[in-house]
């Protein structure tokens, strides 16, 4: 299992599968971008640099958001499996009781700094601005799926599939970073 119940960053890291890249990073707001930006590197050429991102972004966010990830001193962790179609996933630590993707209750208080704080599209009334994230990710993905527990920490994971075009020599060029 992918999950963090290795204990450490350092557990989860040594028990990276042949065909695999890990990266861990604090479980804090800026190091979601971080995470993003090396997906979005890594990715480069691809065709699918932004989808990766966006699928690295929803799945880091919300491990931080929903799981111990996001208490101090947690962490989460990005996994990159090559093969038909690259996985890209997110170990969290598990605990806070929310699955993530499991509808919960909506958070009234706007935060400073919040992109939607003062939104008044009459469009958007009575539609959450949260929670259509993951819908997002499974329209970019061939499959999605998660397992874990609060326990253990969990694993979300998307399937991506690569242009053809550019399968073989993306396939070629990622699996010289994997040891």
């Amino acid at each position: 299992m992918n999950t963090a119940s290795a204990g450490s960053e350092i557990g989860w890291q040594s028990a990276t599968p042949p065909g695999a890249l890990r990266f861990t990073f604090p479980g804090v707001p800026a190091q979601v971008r971080e995470a993003r930006k090396l997906v979005e590197k890594l990715f480069a050429g691809t065709g699918r640099e932004d989808d990766a991102g966006l699928i690295i972004d929803e799945l880091a966010n919300n491990s931080i958001l929903y799981t111990r990830s996001g208490e101090p001193g947690g962490w989460f962790g990005v996994e990159l499996a090559f093969g038909t179609l690259v996985r890209i996933g997110v170990v969290d630590l598990g605990g806070a009781g929310w699955l993530i993707g499991e509808a919960r209750p909506r958070r009234d208080d706007t935060r400073a700094g919040d992109d939607f704080a003062g939104l008044d599209d009459p469009d958007l009334d009575g539609i959450s601005l949260g929670g259509r994230g993951l819908s997002i990710v499974a329209r970019l993905a061939v499959t999605t799926g998660a397992c874990g527990s609060d326990d253990r920490g969990h694993f979300v994971w998307a399937d991506l599939a690569l242009p053809s075009d550019t399968e073989r020599t993306t396939t070629k060029t990622l699996a010289l970073l994997v040891p």
